[in-house]
């Protein structure tokens, strides 16, 4: 388990990637999870981008877990859609272990 803050997320996967890390740890009988989170309300966009790109870079060897965090608000498009029906969620649902929601609280 590594946890890195967002700026540093994009090169510590891309550094694995070209160095077929998560290959390695496959082959050493381990299934690699990436743990991803995606936040509601106006940093939407950005996280359910950052969840499609990972998702999209690293070998087929990995799961995912993906954090639905509501701090900002719900995971869900102006029109209600919801994050589990989404296309960038459905088109790579197979390899996702499973998705835990982070529900809003008052403070």
């Amino acid at each position: 388990m590594v946890d890195v803050g967002g700026a540093s997320f994009v090169h510590l996967v891309n550094y694995m990637v070209e160095n077929r890390a998560f290959e390695a740890i496959a082959e050493a009988g381990v299934t690699p999870t990436v743990h991803s989170v995606v936040v509601g309300g106006q940093p939407m966009v950005d996280t359910l981008e950052g969840f499609r790109a990972v998702a999209d870079a690293v070998p087929a060897v990995c799961d995912f877990i993906v954090w639905e965090n509501e701090v900002h608000g719900p995971v869900r498009t102006e029109k209600g859609t919801a994050f589990q029906e989404m296309t960038v969620y459905t088109e790579r649902a197979d390899r996702v272990l499973g998705v835990i929601r982070l529900a809003e609280r008052d403070s």
